[in-house]
């Protein structure tokens, strides 16, 4: 099944994650702060904070249903918005796994124009999951 998940993600925000709450308005779904353990794992601690809204739109859903959900909760603050990207780094993280050949999806330009006027990035990581894939591979 082909899954997007989308979060709004803010780092480096120094000691305080309360700073990034109160300019948004809006509370986070997780915040990881440097050094902290890492979540569900025993591996090394965290080395970078994040302050992250998850959309809760089924992963099932598409990209621009993710994207929308965010931008309604985050357009109620929009200069909060701008100054946390300016001061402390925010971007739209995107995964999404297909498991068809060639995937791909578009963003309507009303939505890019929203994204736009809060001066927030994207970073995408995109997966294609093939069932019929050969174990060893050279290539």
């Amino acid at each position: 099944m082909e899954q997007t998940r989308l979060y709004f993600a803010v780092g480096d925000f120094g000691d305080d994650p309360e700073t990034v709450t109160q300019l948004l308005g809006v509370q986070p779904t997780r915040v990881w702060r440097r050094g902290q353990p890492r979540p569900g794992s025993s591996g090394p601690p965290v080395r970078h904070e994040l302050w992250a809204l998850d959309s809760s739109v089924d992963p099932s859903e598409s990209f621009e249903a993710h994207l929308a959900e965010l931008l309604a909760l985050l357009e109620r603050a929009p200069n909060g918005v701008r100054e946390v990207a300016q001061r402390f780094g925010a971007v739209f993280q995107c995964y999404s796994h297909f498991e068809s050949p060639n995937p791909g999806f578009a963003i309507p330009p009303e939505l890019v124009r929203r994204v736009a006027a809060l001066g927030v990035g994207f970073d995408f990581d995109l997966y294609v999951l093939y069932e019929d894939e050969p174990e060893d591979s050279d290539s």
